[in-house]
């Protein structure tokens, strides 16, 4: 069995799942394929894996910087801005109900782009993405209280993602201090390594 090879990789949203290589003449029986186990992953942000980039007009050179790995906060961005085009993953469900519910305004947290621009028309949309730092904060606040909440709708949608109170709880405390500073702030996405 020293031929086997693991394999870890992103599936399924937020999971990192390990699989084992297996050597073409080694099979499994039918109970055992597929096989995945949960790993959590250990570096900050590991190879691959999206994280969220802030930018700040004028640069701020001594702005703070997320303290924890932001992948939950990126897959919550995307599944949110799907959820108006009828996506019905939990997270997409979760700021359903936060917009119809809890009457937050989404627009500022739906404010984000892609930093890994192939055509003009990205460039176009990193630009559109800059955005006043108050809104952003009001919006970081209202989610992190209704997410910190005994809603054991929201508690449910989100279990399986820990982090991301305190993802937006941190992202809000970032834009608070942009706006102290009259600046402004883009958020932005990339796969770690790329």
């Amino acid at each position: 069995m020293e031929n086997l090879r693991v394999i870890r990789a992103p599936v399924a949203g937020l999971k990192t799942c390990s699989y084992v290589e297996l050597p073409a003449q080694l099979t499994l029986p039918s109970f055992l394929v597929p096989c995945s186990l949960y790993l959590p992953p250990r570096p900050l942000h590991p190879r691959g894996v999206p994280r969220i980039v802030l930018d700040f007009d004028p640069e701020q050179p001594d702005a703070p910087a997320f303290q924890t790995e932001t992948s939950e906060l990126v897959f919550f961005l995307s599944w949110a801005f799907s959820q108006r085009y009828g996506a019905n993953h939990e997270m997409s469900q979760a700021a359903m109900i936060l917009k119809g519910e809890y009457k937050v305004d989404l627009v500022p947290l739906l404010t984000f782009a892609d930093r890994d621009v192939e055509d003009p028309s990205d460039e176009d949309v990193l630009e559109r993405s800059w955005q006043d730092a108050a809104p952003l904060a009001e919006c970081c606040q209202q989610i992190t209280g209704a997410l910190r909440g005994d809603d054991r709708r929201l508690n449910d949608l989100t279990e399986e993602y820990p982090n991301l109170a305190g993802n937006v709880e941190e992202l809000g405390r970032i834009a608070a201090w942009t706006a102290e500073r009259g600046a402004r702030i883009r958020i932005t996405y990339e796969l770690e390594g790329d």
